[in-house]
C-alpha cells in the first residue's frame, strides 16, 4: 500500500481544502435540495459521495495508473452531478460535453502515463516501480529519453482537459448548467483543480524542460486573457463565476509553468485563497437564486429586499477576489506580481496577471454591490428571502475561516505548508514568511504600485461598467457566447455523419463483403509492417517438372473458377486446384497436411453438391466488379504471405523451437518434430480438430440419409 499512497505537502494541502469545502457543500445541499424528488436526491448524494472519494483518490495516490483510474471517475460522477436535470436537453447536451472533454483528455494522459513508464523501465525499474512517483523522482537521465518531450505533451493535455486551459475552457461555462452544491464544489478546490494537481505531483520530473515552461505558461496566459474578458461581459453571476474561475486557472498555470520558488509559494497561497471566496460566492449566487429567483446583476440591482448577513459575506468573499489587505487573496495578489516581475518572462505575465485580477476585481465589486442593504419595501418577498437563509451558513463559515486564516496566516501554517511544497518541488527552501508588509524597495514598490491600480481599478471599473452599461451589454450579447463550443458540436456532427456514410458502404449484410473487408485490411497492414522491418530477397527456386505440373493444376483451376460465369463450375474449379495442392504437399513430406487439405477438398465437394440440391443456385449471376474486387483482395493477401515467407533478417523468439528440437526424441520417443508437437504436446488441440472432421462426417452422413426424401 505504500507504493500506492503518499502524503506530501500539496496533497494534504488540497486534501484539507477537499475536507473543509466538501463538508459545507454537503452541508449547502441539505438546504438547497429539499425541493428535490427522492430519486433525483439519491443520484446527487451517491455521486457527490463518489465524487468527494474519487478526489481523495487523485490527490493521494502515489501510483500513476492508479491515479489515472481515480481521474476517470471524477469525469463519470461530475457527469451525473452536472446532467442531474436530465429532463432538459441542453443540460444534457453540456453535460455530454464536459464528459466528451474530460475523458477524452485523459485517454492522452493515460498515453503519457504509459510512455513514462516506458522510460522508467528502459532505465532499469520494474513495471509497478515505472508507474510509482517516488521512484520515478530518482531516475537520473529522465529528462534524455526520446519519448520525455511526447510523455510531457502527452500529460500536459490531459491536465489542460480537466483544468479547462485553453483550447479546452469550453466545457466549464456549460458544467454551470449542474446545481450550485455542484457548481460551488467542482470549481473551488476539486476537479477543476485536479489537473494542476497533477502538475505539481509531477514537476520534478518534467520542470526543467524547456517545453514545460512553454506548455503552462503560454496556455496559461490565453486562458487568463480568455477567461477575465469573457468574466468582465457576463451579466449573469454564475457564469461570470465560471469565467473568473477559468481565469484563475490560467493563473495557477502560469505559475507553475514559471517553475520559481516564489511562483510556488504564489500558487499555494492562490489555491487556498480561491477555494475559500469561491465555493462561498458560488453558494451565495445560490441564495440569490432561491430567494430572488434570479441571478442576473440588473434585476438583483434593483431589488429593495436586502439584509446584513448576504452583504458580510459577499465584503468577505469580495474582498479576497480583488486582493484587499487582510484577505488571503491579498497575499496572493502580492505573491503573484512579485514572481511576475522577478520572472524572465515578466513582459508577458505581468500585464496578463493584471489584466486578469481587474476584470475579475469588477465583477467582485459587482457583486457586492448589489447585495448593499436596502430598506424592505416588499414584506411578502423579505419573508419569501428570510426562508432560505440556511443557504448561508456554509458561505459565512467558509468567509470567517478565511479571514481567520488571513489575520494570522503564518499561525494557520500557509508558510510552512509553502515551504514544505518546495521541498518537494525540489526548489529551494528559504523558510517562507508571509506579511502584510515587505518594505518599499524593488520590487516591492513596483508591487505596492499594481496592487493598489488594481484594487481602485476594480471600484472604479464597476461604476464605470454602470455608466457605460448599454454599450456593454451589446457587446456583451454579441460576444459573451464566444466559444469553441458551438464549432466543436458542428465538428462533432459532420464526424459522426462520416462514421455513418463508412458504415453504410462497410456494413451491408452481405457476409462475403465483410470479408473482403477484413481480408484486404489484414493484407494491406501485413505488407506495410514488411518495409523496413525485414529484409527482402528472393530465395532460390527448387522447382522440378512434377512440382511445376502441380503448381500449374493449382494455378490452372483458380484462374479458371475465377473466370467461369457458372457458381457449380466455379466450384469444381475450386476442388481440382486444392486436389492439386494434396499432391504438391504430399511432394515436400507434409503428409499431415496433405492429408488435412484431401478431407477438406472432399467434404467441401459433398457439401455443395448436395445443398445445391436443396438450395438451387443461379447458374449465371456473375458480376464483374464484385469478381473483380474479390481478384484485388486475394492478390493483395497472397502478396502479404509471400512477402512474410520470403523475408529474413526477421527476429523470432527461436527458444520454443530449441525445446522441441531438443526433447522431442527424449521425452515424446519420436523423431518427427511435427508430429510429436501434435499428437503429444498439442494433443487437446488436435484432439478438437479431430472432433471437427468427425461433426463434418456426421454431417455428410445426415445429407446421405435425406436423399430421395424430399417432396
Amino acid at each position: 500500500m505504500d507504493n500506492l499512497f503518499s502524503a506530501t505537502s500539496i496533497d494534504n494541502l488540497f486534501g484539507t481544502l477537499v475536507a473543509i469545502i466538501g463538508v459545507g457543500v454537503f452541508l449547502y445541499s441539505y438546504f438547497y435540495m429539499k425541493s428535490y424528488s427522492s430519486r433525483v436526491k439519491t443520484v446527487f448524494y451517491t455521486s457527490l459521495t463518489l465524487f468527494t472519494i474519487s478526489m481523495f483518490g487523485i490527490i493521494y495516490s502515489a501510483n500513476l495508473l492508479l491515479l489515472y483510474l481515480f481521474w476517470e471517475m471524477t469525469s463519470v460522477t461530475s457527469f451525473f452531478l452536472i446532467g442531474l436535470k436530465n429532463e432538459d436537453s441542453q443540460v444534457k447536451e453540456k453535460a455530454k460535453w464536459a464528459l466528451y472533454t474530460t475523458v477524452g483528455g485523459g485517454l492522452f494522459l493515460l498515453a503519457g502515463i504509459m510512455m513514462t513508464s516506458q522510460i522508467g523501465m528502459e532505465s532499469g525499474l520494474t513495471f509497478f516501480e515505472s508507474l510509482h512517483l517516488p521512484t520515478l523522482f530518482k531516475v537520473t537521465n529522465f529528462h534524455q529519453h526520446e519519448y520525455f518531450n511526447l510523455s510531457l505533451f502527452a500529460i500536459f493535455i490531459g491536465i489542460a482537459s480537466k483544468s479547462a486551459l485553453f483550447p479546452f475552457s469550453y466545457w466549464l461555462p456549460l458544467a454551470m448548467a449542474g446545481p450550485t452544491p455542484v457548481s460551488s464544489f467542482l470549481h473551488s478546490a476539486t476537479m477543476v483543480k485536479a489537473g494542476l494537481l497533477l502538475g505539481v505531483k509531477i514537476f520534478p520530473l518534467f520542470s526543467q524542460s524547456i517545453l514545460w515552461q512553454d506548455l503552462f505558461v503560454y496556455s496559461g496566459v490565453i486562458t487568463v486573457l480568455y477567461g477575465g474578458f469573457q468574466c468582465l461581459l457576463q451579466g449573469n453571476f454564475k457564469t461570470m463565476l465560471a469565467y473568473s474561475t477559468i481565469c484563475i486557472l490560467g493563473m495557477l498555470a502560469i505559475l507553475l509553468g514559471l517553475a520559481s520558488d516564489y511562483s510556488m509559494i504564489s500558487f499555494v497561497l492562490l489555491v487556498v485563497a480561491h477555494a475559500f471566496y469561491k465555493a462561498g460566492l458560488f453558494q451565495f449566487v445560490g441564495y440569490f437564486a432561491k430567494a430572488y429567483n434570479t441571478m442576473e446583476r440588473e434585476d438583483l440591482i434593483n431589488s429593495e429586499n436586502k439584509s446584513i448577513l448576504p452583504f458580510i459575506i459577499a465584503l468577505l468573499c469580495a474582498m479576497s477576489m480583488v486582493g484587499f489587505p487582510l484577505s488571503i487573496g491579498f497575499y496572493a495578489k502580492e505573491f503573484i506580481y512579485t514572481t511576475s516581475i522577478k520572472s524572465e518572462l515578466l513582459w508577458i505575465v505581468t500585464p496578463t496577471f493584471f489584466l486578469g485580477n481587474l476584470f475579475m476585481g469588477i465583477q467582485a465589486i459587482n457583486l457586492l454591490r448589489v447585495t448593499w442593504p436596502r430598506k424592505r419595501v416588499d414584506k411578502e418577498r423579505s419573508i419569501h428571502a428570510k426562508g432560505y437563509k440556511s443557504l448561508l451558513i456554509s458561505p459565512l463559515l467558509y468567509s470567517v475561516m478565511a479571514l481567520l486564516v488571513a489575520i494570522a496566516p503564518n499561525l494557520f501554517g500557509l508558510g510552512s505548508i509553502s515551504d514544505g511544497v518546495l521541498i518537494d518541488t525540489g526548489l529551494f527552501n528559504d523558510n517562507t514568511y508571509i506579511k502584510l508588509w515587505h518594505g518599499f524597495e524593488y520590487p516591492y514598490n513596483i508591487v505596492l504600485i499594481l496592487s493598489l491600480i488594481t484594487i481602485l481599478g476594480s471600484i472604479s471599473g464597476s461604476f464605470i461598467l454602470d455608466k457605460y452599461f448599454v454599450s456593454f451589454d451589446g457587446l456583451s450579447r454579441k460576444y459573451s457566447e464566444f466559444s469553441p463550443w458551438p464549432k466543436l458540436v458542428k465538428a462533432l456532427h459532420y464526424t459522426l455523419d462520416i462514421f455513418k456514410k463508412m458504415n453504410s458502404l462497410m456494413v451491408n449484410g452481405d457476409f462475403a463483403h465483410y470479408i473482403r473487408c477484413t481480408v484486404g485490411f489484414l493484407a494491406i497492414l501485413t505488407i506495410s509492417t514488411q518495409f523496413g522491418i525485414s529484409n527482402i530477397s528472393i530465395p532460390e527456386i527448387d522447382l522440378t517438372l512434377s512440382k511445376a505440373l502441380c503448381l500449374a493444376g493449382v494455378l490452372g483451376g483458380l484462374i479458371f473458377a475465377y473466370l467461369s460465369r457458372s457458381d457449380i463450375k466455379a466450384i469444381l474449379y475450386f476442388v481440382i486446384s486444392g486436389f492439386f495442392l494434396v499432391v504438391f504437399f504430399g511432394y515436400h513430406s507434409a503428409a499431415d497436411v496433405s492429408m488435412t487439405q484431401l478431407m477438406v477438398e472432399t467434404l467441401s465437394l459433398f457439401f455443395v453438391f448436395f445443398l445445391i440440391k436443396a438450395v438451387p443456385i443461379n447458374g449465371d449471376n456473375y458480376r464483374r466488379n464484385i469478381k473483380l474486387n474479390n481478384f484485388i483482395v486475394a492478390l493483395l493477401f497472397g502478396l502479404s504471405l509471400w512477402l512474410f515467407a520470403i523475408a529474413n533478417r526477421m527476429k523470432f523468439d527461436l527458444s520454443a523451437s530449441r525445446y522441441f528440437f531438443e526433447n522431442s526424441k527424449i521425452l515424446a520417443k519420436g523423431e518427427n518434430v511435427v508430429n510429436v508437437i501434435l499428437v503429444d504436446y498439442r494433443a487437446m488441440d488436435t484432439f478438437g480438430e479431430v472432433l471437427v472432421v468427425a461433426i463434418a462426417i456426421i454431417g455428410v452422413l445426415a445429407i446421405f440419409s435425406k436423399r430421395g426424401k424430399r417432396e
